[in-house]
């Protein structure tokens, strides 16, 4: 039976964990990126809607991938397709945007936005830390429950 008590716990101890092991990995690729990556400015050129549909509940979400138009420091124009996707029409055509480009590869680009960057890697890791809280909740009160029982 104390199997069991402890079970549930540490799957939530495990899956907490690796919630926050890919929120670390996912910080440290944006770092990467903010660090490696050049600067520029960049103009949305047009906002693509995209119809995606889920197969189990045959539902569809309308998301909005901006496509932004950059001027290298070579001076080369690069138009991309960002993967920064929202729900609502968030970006505009004609919008100015910060962008961050790999200077070997200027097609690999992201713009330089906080949802762009790092919320990703914040909900991951906030995810972890509250179920490593919780798991650690179950913990102590197994092990307070079993002082009770002595």
């Amino acid at each position: 039976m104390i199997f069991f008590r402890y079970l549930v716990p540490t799957l939530f101890m495990l899956i907490g964990i690796m919630f926050l092991f890919e929120g670390y990995k996912r910080w440290d690729n944006s770092y990467t990126l903010v660090d490696g990556y050049v600067s520029a400015s960049g103009v949305i050129v047009e906002v693509v809607p995209y119809l995606s549909s889920r197969k189990v509940g045959k539902s569809t979400s309308l998301n909005y991938f901006p496509d932004v138009k950059y001027t290298t420091a070579k001076g080369e124009e690069v138009v991309f397709r960002s993967q920064a996707t929202s729900k609502a029409d968030h970006y505009k055509a004609g919008d100015e945007v910060n962008v961050l480009y790999n200077p070997n590869n200027p097609q690999e680009a992201v713009i330089n936005s906080f949802s762009a960057l790092w919320f990703i890697a914040l909900i991951f890791a906030s995810t972890g830390v509250m179920v490593i809280l919780v798991a650690s909740w179950f913990f102590r009160h197994e092990a307070e429950g079993n002082k009770e029982d002595t």
